[in-house]
C-alpha cells in the first residue's frame, strides 16, 4: 500500500521547486482529499451563500455537514485498518482482481446501514422531507468516499485523483449556490450532494476501470473482519477518540442547540477544523518520505529473514530501518514544526481571514499545537501497525480515547479560554505512551519477529 509514495518520488528526482510542489500537492490530495474538500467547501458555502438563505439556515447547513463529516468517519472507522490490511495482503499476492469484489463487499455493508441510520436520525432533526432525503443521501455518499479512499492508494493514479477532488470542490460550490438561490435550503443540500456524488462516481469508475474483475463480491472480507477483531476495534476506537472532544463540548453548557438532537460549539469546532488543516504537510511528507525510505529499509529487514540471512545481517538491517525512521521523522518534525509555529504566530491573521470571531484565536493556537503533536502520534501509530503490533495499536487508541474524553471534560468546568487544552494534553500523553511502547518493541524486534513463528512444521 506504500506504492503511491514511490510513484511520487519521480517528481522529487527532478530536483526543481516545481517537482517538489507537484509531489506534495498530489500527496496532500491523496492523503486528505475528502477532508480538504469538506472543509474548503463548507467554509465557502458558509461565507458566500446566496441571499435567499437566512442566517439560521446557514448555521443549520454548517452543523448538518459537520455531523455528516464526523459521524460518517466514526461509523465507517471499523473498516479502515482491517480492510486496508486485507487489500494489501491480496495485492502482495498479485491478486489484482480481488480489488473490486472487496470494494463491493465493503459498500454492501456501508450503504444500507448508513442509509437506515441516517434516515432515522434526520427524521427527528427536521420535518422537511426534501432536506431529510438529501441529507441522508449526502451521509451515504460521504461514507462511500471514506471507503473509496482505502482503494485509491492501490490505484496510484494521483493525477486523476487530484483533478477529481479539485473539480468536485468547484462543482459542489457552484451547484449548491445555484440550487440554493432558486430552491432555498433544500436546494443548497441538493447541490452539495450533487458535487460529492460526482466525486464518488468518478473515483469509483477509475477504480473499476483499473481493476476489472468478473467477480462481484468477496466473502473473505467478512471472514477477515471476524478474525481480526483487534484491527476492527482499533479503527473504530481511534476514530471515536479523534472526535470525542467535540462530543464533550456539545454536551457542555456553552454549546448551542441548533435543532432537536443538533448541538454545536462553533468557536471550538471551526478552530479545530482549521487547525487540522495545518498538518496536511505532515501527511504529504509521510507519503513521500516515511512510506518510501522507511519501507525500503523495512522490506530489506524481512528479506534478510526470508532469505535466511545471518544474525549480523538481520541486526544491520534492523539498524538501517531505525536510522531511516529517525531521519524521516526528523524531516517531518522540522517542516511541520515550522508550519505549526507560523500558524500559531499568525493566528490572528488566519482567524480574520476565515471570518471567525476573535475569541477563537487562543483555541486555534492550542489546537494547532495539539494537531502538531497528533501528527507525530499518527506516524507512531502507523509504524506500530507496520510492525504488526495489533494489540499495542488497540491500546494506543484506547489511551487516546480515554485521555481526550477526560481532559476535555475537565476543561468544560474551567473558565472560558481553556478550550482545546484537553485535546492538547491528550495528544501529549498518548504520544508518550505510544512512543515508549514502540521503542521497547523495536529494541526487541528481532526476538518478537522470530518468537511469532510456529514452533512445529505446518501440516501442509
Amino acid at each position: 500500500m506504500a506504492g503511491i509514495g514511490f510513484s511520487l518520488e519521480k517528481y522529487l528526482k527532478k530536483n526543481s521547486y516545481l517537482g517538489l510542489v507537484q509531489a506534495h500537492l498530489y500527496s496532500a490530495f491523496i492523503g486528505a482529499g475528502p477532508w480538504l474538500i469538506c472543509t474548503i467547501t463548507l467554509f465557502a458555502l458558509s461565507n458566500w451563500s446566496p441571499g435567499t438563505l437566512d442566517r439560521y439556515e446557514i448555521v443549520f447547513f454548517r452543523t448538518t455537514i459537520n455531523y455528516v463529516f464526523i459521524f460518517s468517519l466514526v461509523t465507517t472507522g471499523f473498516l479502515y485498518l482491517s480492510v486496508s490490511r486485507h487489500l494489501a495482503d491480496r495485492l502482495f499476492l498479485k491478486e489484482d482482481t480481488a480489488v473490486i469484489p472487496i470494494l463491493n463487499s465493503c459498500l454492501a455493508i456501508v450503504i444500507p446501514v448508513q442509509a437506515v441510520t441516517a434516515g432515522i436520525f434526520f427524521s427527528f432533526v427536521t420535518h422537511n422531507v426534501p432536506i431529510r432525503l438529501w441529507v441522508t443521501m449526502i451521509y451515504v455518499v460521504v461514507s462511500c468516499m471514506w471507503v473509496l479512499m482505502m482503494f485509491l492508494t492501490a490505484l496510484r493514479d494521483f493525477k486523476t485523483i487530484s483533478c477529481v477532488f479539485v473539480a468536485g470542490a468547484f462543482i459542489t460550490f457552484g451547484a449548491a449556490y445555484f440550487f440554493g438561490y432558486w430552491f432555498g435550503l433544500p436546494g443548497y443540500f441538493f447541490g452539495y450532494l450533487l458535487g460529492h456524488l460526482l466525486i464518488v462516481l468518478a473515483l469509483s469508475a477509475r477504480v473499476f476501470i483499473e481493476f476489472a474483475s468478473k467477480r462481484v463480491f468477496d466473502e473473505s472480507v467478512f471472514t477477515f473482519l471476524a478474525n481480526n477483531k483487534a484491527l476492527v476495534l482499533t479503527g473504530f476506537i481511534y476514530n471515536v477518540a479523534l472526535w470525542v472532544d467535540k462530543f464533550v463540548m456539545w454536551g457542555s453548557p456553552r454549546s448551542i442547540t441548533v435543532a432537536y438532537g443538533y448541538y454545536s460549539y462553533p468557536q471550538y469546532e471551526a478552530s479545530t477544523f482549521f487547525a487540522f488543516l495545518t498538518i496536511i504537510p505532515s501527511i504529504s511528507i509521510f507519503l513521500i518520505s516515511v512510506e518510501t525510505d522507511f519501507y525500503r529499509a523495512y522490506r530489506n529487514y524481512f528479506s534478510q529473514i526470508l532469505e535466511q540471512g545471518t544474525l549480523g545481517g538481520v541486526l544491520k538491517a534492523k539498524s538501517e530501518m531505525g536510522k531511516s525512521l529517525r531521519d524521516s521523522c526528523r524531516t517531518m518534525i522540522i517542516y511541520q514544526g515550522v508550519i505549526s509555529f507560523l500558524a500559531i504566530i499568525f493566528a490572528v491573521e488566519i482567524i480574520n481571514f476565515f471570518h471567525l470571531p476573535t475569541v477563537s484565536v487562543p483555541v486555534f493556537r492550542i489546537t494547532a499545537l495539539g494537531a502538531f503533536i497528533f501528527s507525530l502520534l499518527l506516524i507512531t501509530l502507523t509504524i506500530i501497525l507496520y510492525f504488526d503490533l495489533k494489540k499495542l495499536a488497540l491500546y494506543v487508541s484506547i489511551v487516546f480515547l480515554a485521555t481526550n474524553w477526560f481532559f476535555t471534560w475537565v476543561t468544560v468546568y474551567l473558565p472560558i479560554g481553556y478550550e482545546g487544552f484537553g485535546y492538547f494534553a491528550a495528544t501529549i500523553v498518548t504520544l508518550a505512551f505510544a512512543y515508549y511502547a514502540l521503542d521497547f518493541n523495536f529494541k526487541n524486534f528481532e526476538f518478537i519477529t522470530f518468537s511469532r513463528q510456529p514452533v512445529s512444521p505446518h501440516p501442509e
